[in-house]
């Protein structure tokens, strides 16, 4: 049984016509796909397939992601679609081809965050340009449930390893922390509620290498900049020192370095600028200085006897001579 849960509770089913791969045995069907990935130029990424392409991913038959065990509902998508852009769906379904469901079974996979992945997958195959999974809302005005809805989307596509998909995240949670004023001349920050903080420190579940996370990073920016024009009460101090933020902290102490070498590097770059304008002033004076005496040396040349020279030339060689101009 098939159950779809949008924000009214109840989503329309997409009905999945047949394509070009549905003649083909499911394990057929799936090599052929992966055939055909290595022939597109990024085929990789779904949003790079053409929509003739994506069209062909119909199949025959539609697969549903088992948000957990036991549940009356699923969440339906087209199978070679999911295979196209999941690589941790994709080896699911290389050892299983014959099965029509996917196990979404991870703390971590909320049946909203499912749900929305899903409809993307049913909507890929359909439409011209194929761009990011929209985020439930993600605005300066957001509530705490909301980003929280957002950030288990995020969570579930990484842990899927959908993130091409959602790539722009970061930059758009960056922009509900520091945004335009209503005149647009001024920037407003945003000083976020500690319980936001928490849920962005918990989702980072699949950091990278070096145990970072794009979207603490861009926290972590935001929290030191606030730090430095004095804007957290001392109560941030004991929060960020927390062990469970231990994350933010690491985050947090980076993002102090960058600013300090940006600051010096900043600093450097004008001394270096006023130098160079410097350096260039003394240039022009000692190219007037040459060209006056050898103006004033030419005039000599040419008269027959000793003569001074007029006052308004030495005025000018004495006045370049000393810096002296105008």
């Amino acid at each position: 049984m098939s159950k779809f849960l949008g924000s009214s509770g109840t989503r329309k089913h997409i009905k999945l016509e047949k394509g070009s791969y549905s003649k083909d045995a499911p394990d057929v069907q799936i090599a052929n796909v992966l055939e055909e990935q290595k022939n597109i130029n990024g085929g990789n990424d779904l949003k790079k397939w053409s929509l003739s392409a994506r069209k062909a991913l119909k199949g025959s038959r539609s697969a549903a992601f088992l948000v957990s065990k036991g549940q009356p509902w699923s969440y339906e998508a087209p199978k070679l679609a999911m295979i196209v852009a999941s690589p941790v769906i994709r080896d699911f379904f290389v050892q299983n081809p014959k099965s029509t469901e996917f196990p979404a079974i991870n703390l971590h996979f909320k049946t909203k965050a499912i749900e929305s992945i899903a409809h993307w997958l049913r909507i890929s195959i359909t439409v011209p340009k194929l761009g990011n999974i929209r985020m439930p809302k993600l605005e300066p005005k957001m509530s705490v449930a909301d980003l929280k809805d957002s950030l288990d989307l995020r969570a579930a596509m990484l842990i899927l390893g959908m993130e091409k998909y959602i790539d722009d995240f970061p930059a758009k949670y960056r922009d509900t922390l520091a945004y335009p004023g209503v005149s647009g001349k001024s920037t407003i920050l945003r000083i976020p509620l500690t319980e936001e903080v928490r849920h962005v420190i918990d989702h980072a579940v699949v950091p990278t290498q070096d145990g970072r996370d794009a979207v603490v990073d861009v926290l972590a920016d935001h929290l030191v900049l606030l730090q430095r024009k004095k804007m957290l009460g001392p109560q941030w101090n004991a929060f960020i020192g927390d062990f469970k933020n231990l994350m933010l902290a690491q985050a947090m102490k980076l993002a102090e370095a960058r600013f300090t070498d940006e600051v010096k590097k900043e600093r450097k770059e004008r001394g270096q600028m006023k130098k160079e304008d410097h350096n260039n002033s003394d240039g022009v004076i000692k190219q007037g200085n040459i060209k006056g005496v050898a103006a004033a040396k030419n005039e000599e040349g040419t008269k027959e006897t000793k003569q001074i020279a007029p006052k308004n030339i030495t005025n000018s060689i004495s006045d370049l001579l000393t810096g002296d101009v105008g």
